[in-house]
């Protein structure tokens, strides 16, 4: 018969202790420090695109799979939006105010104000399926469409030479980025929810008119969802954004000058 002594069990406590000890970190530091580097931020690679339109002057885009944003810098305005969901977010970058809308509610009503009737011509424009062909931006490869109004009623451009709309051929970037650049540009009627780069129209005289033109297409790399500063304001509506006091001043400002001309 063998006699001997138990051996003592050892606390949770205890154990911590000489593994700290032992290793010279504090498990639960080196837990945490492992967790922090384990999973970066998420990227992704996409596309910087560099454009003018009629609606909104210069235009930066940036869109990647699951992100995109539009700077318009001369209305101090940004919108992005990133899935799942989609949620637009336009943002004023002067006066700090932001507003949140479904994708679905987008309307782009401060785009609608100005160059009204230059935005009723071309929401009526809309491509023709049938009639498409392969195309290249750069080495970027593009579908063109030709266009028709889909209202003959009002048919500003009947009789145009040649009407095109060029899109970007890229599977992987998102629907909503074409669909809110689609809004902002007045191209409510186009079916066709990718990337817009061009809508151009020539009429029987040779006129060239250009509603969109993109200048630049490059790549972007690491592309990850932008995070809104707290410094700025949530309001209810988009125009409220795009009508801030300063702009609303500079406005007034404006008007004074030329009654005094």
């Amino acid at each position: 018969m063998t006699c001997g002594i138990a051996p003592r069990p050892i606390s949770n406590k205890k154990l911590q202790n000489n593994c700290c000890t032992k290793y010279g970190v504090p498990l639960l530091a080196a837990t945490f420090f492992m967790a922090a580097f384990a999973a970066p931020a998420f990227c992704e690679d996409g596309h910087k695109l560099k454009q003018m339109t009629a609606a909104c002057g210069l235009q930066n885009v940036l869109v990647a799979p699951s992100f995109f944003k539009i700077e318009l810098p001369r209305k101090s305005i940004v919108i992005s939006s990133k899935a799942p969901d989609w949620k637009i977010v336009t943002a004023n970058t002067r006066s700090k105010l932001f507003c949140e809308t479904p994708l679905s509610q987008f309307k782009a009503n401060y785009i609608a104000s100005a160059t009204q009737m230059q935005l009723t011509d071309l929401a009526l424009m809309q491509e023709i399926p049938a009639q498409k062909r392969a195309s290249k931006f750069g080495a970027y490869q593009c579908i063109d469409f030709a266009v028709r109004q889909v209202d003959d009623s009002f048919n500003s451009f009947e009789g145009a030479r040649s009407t095109t709309y060029r899109v970007l051929d890229d599977a992987k970037m998102p629907a909503a980025a074409g669909k809110v650049l689609k809004r902002l540009c007045g191209f409510t009627s186009i079916m066709s929810n990718k990337i817009p780069l061009s809508m151009e129209v020539i009429s029987q005289q040779g006129m060239r008119s250009r509603f969109l033109i993109t200048t630049e297409v490059i790549p972007a790399h690491d592309v990850k969802a932008d995070v809104l500063s707290s410094k700025y304001k949530l309001v209810a509506k988009e125009i409220d954004v795009f009508r801030d006091p300063q702009m609303q001043e500079d406005i007034r400002d404006m008007l004074d000058a030329n009654e005094h001309k």
